[in-house]
C-alpha cells in the first residue's frame, strides 16, 4: 500500500469531495497475471484529472476520499504492453439540510476491476527480463485454471490447483509468485517467504518475487536480510515507489536514518497519490530517530489530513500537541 506530488493531484473545480466515497479494484494482464504499476487515473465528467494512483504488488489500487458525481477510471501501462482501459462510474450521494447545516450520508464504495488486452502496437521493454520455461502441460493446465478460479473468488479451488501445479513441477516460477502474493494476502508470512525464495533462485530477475521476499523478511523482524532482498529488486526496478518506500522503511528500522529520510523523500516524490505511510513513517523518523519534533508534528498532520476518520486521531493529535511544544 505514500506522497502525493503536485503534478499529479488536480482538484476539479466543478465537484465537491464527498469524504468516505471511495473507489478500488484490481488490474489483470495476459493470463489473470495481476499488473504492478499500472497508472491509474479518476477523471470527471469533463475527462479533468482528479487524482491519480499506481497499481501495488497484487494489481491493486485504491482512491480514498472521491467526489460525487459521473466519473471515470482509466488504466495505462507506462511501457504500452497493453491498450488503455477506461470504465465510467457514478456516485451518487444524499444531502440533507437542517439546523446543524448540511450533512451528507449514502457514501459509496465501488469495485472497478480491469482485464486489460495485450496490445499489437511496439512497447517499451518492462523492468523485469522475459523469463520463458519448458513448463509440463499438466501444470501449466492447472496454473491456468486457477487463475481463472481466483478471479472468479473461488479461492480455496485456485490454491489447491496452484500448490499441485508446483508439485508437478517444483520451479514452475509464475505459479510461485502467484501462490506467494496470495499467501502474503492469507498472511500466510513464513510460506509465502519460501515460495518467494526459491521463484528468485529460478529467475533472479524477478522483481515482484524479490519485493515480495524483502516484505515478508521485514514482517518477521529480519532487516538484515530484507535490507539485501530489497536491494536486488532496486536493481531491477530503481523507480518502484512501493519498493523504495519498504527501503525507507527498512533503514530507519535499522538506524541508518539519514538514508531513510532521503528514501522516504524519494518515495513521496515517485507516488501519485497522497498515501499516509509515508507520512507515519517519516513522522516516526522525525520523532524517535532524528529528533526533529516539529517535522514529526507536521507530518502527522499531513497524515490526518489524508486519514481524518483514522483510528486513535485523537491520539495522535495530542502527540502532534506535545511534539510541537518540544
Amino acid at each position: 500500500m505514500v506522497g502525493i506530488a503536485a503534478a499529479f493531484f488536480v482538484t476539479a473545480p466543478s465537484i465537491t469531495a464527498q469524504g468516505r466515497n471511495t473507489i478500488s479494484g484490481n488490474v489483470y494482464g495476459a493470463e489473470g497475471k495481476p499488473i504492478y504499476e499500472a497508472n491509474i487515473e479518476l477523471l470527471d465528467e469533463f475527462t479533468r484529472l482528479i487524482r491519480r494512483t499506481r497499481t501495488d504488488s497484487s494489481g491493486r489500487y485504491f482512491f480514498g476520499t472521491v467526489p460525487a458525481g459521473r466519473l471515470t477510471v482509466r488504466v495505462f501501462v507506462i511501457s504500452g504492453e497493453y491498450d488503455d482501459q477506461s470504465k465510467e462510474v457514478e456516485i451518487v450521494n444524499l444531502t440533507r439540510d437542517s439546523a446543524r447545516g448540511r450533512t451528507t450520508s449514502g457514501f459509496a464504495n465501488e469495485q472497478v476491476d480491469f482485464q486489460l488486452r495485450l496490445s499489437k502496437r511496439e512497447h517499451l521493454t518492462s523492468p523485469e527480463t522475459v523469463f520463458a520455461q519448458e513448463v509440463p502441460t499438466p501444470a501449466s493446465d492447472l496454473y491456468d485454471q486457477a487463475i481463472v478460479d481466483l478471479k472468479n473468488n473461488r479461492e480455496e479451488e485456485g490454491l489447491k490447483r496452484l500448490r499441485s501445479a508446483l508439485e508437478i513441477f517444483p520451479k514452475y516460477y509464475v505459479a510461485l509468485e502467484r501462490l506467494g502474493v496470495e499467501y502474503v494476502r492469507l498472511k500466510h508470512i513464513d510460506e509465502a517467504r519460501i515460495l518467494f525464495t526459491v521463484a528468485v533462485n529460478v529467475n533472479p530477475r524477478a522483481y515482484r518475487s524479490w519485493f515480495g521476499l524483502s516484505f515478508t523478511l521485514f514482517l518477521q523482524n529480519a532487516y538484515g536480510e530484507a535490507l539485501s532482498a530489497i536491494e536486488e529488486a532496486l536493481k531491477i526496478n530503481a523507480t518502484s515507489p512501493e519498493a523504495v518506500l519498504l527501503y525507507g522503511r527498512l533503514l530507519r528500522r535499522s538506524h541508518r536514518y539519514l538514508e531513510a529520510e532521503k528514501q522516504l523523500k524519494k518515495s513521496q516524490e515517485l507516488f501519485g497519490e497522497a498515501m499516509p505511510d509515508v507520512n507515519w513513517e517519516l513522522a516516526l523518523l522525525y520523532a524517535y530517530g532524528l529528533k526533529r519534533y516539529k517535522d514529526a508534528a507536521r507530518e502527522l498532520k499531513l497524515y490526518l489530513k489524508a486519514l481524518p476518520d483514522a483510528k486513535d486521531a485523537a491520539n495522535i493529535r495530542k502527540l502532534i500537541d506535545k511534539f510541537e511544544s518540544k
